[in-house]
């Protein structure tokens, strides 16, 4: 039991920076873009 409760702390850290590096890969995927233009 402690190993998933460990696991269900760590899992929200993980999903904010999988979503924080989304989020910078959209901008300077626009900054490109509009670069490129």
């Amino acid at each position: 039991m402690v190993k998933i409760q460990k696991i269900s702390e760590i899992e929200p850290c993980l999903d904010f920076t999988e979503f924080d590096m989304l989020k910078k890969y959209r901008q300077s995927f626009a900054t490109s873009e509009l670069g490129r233009l």
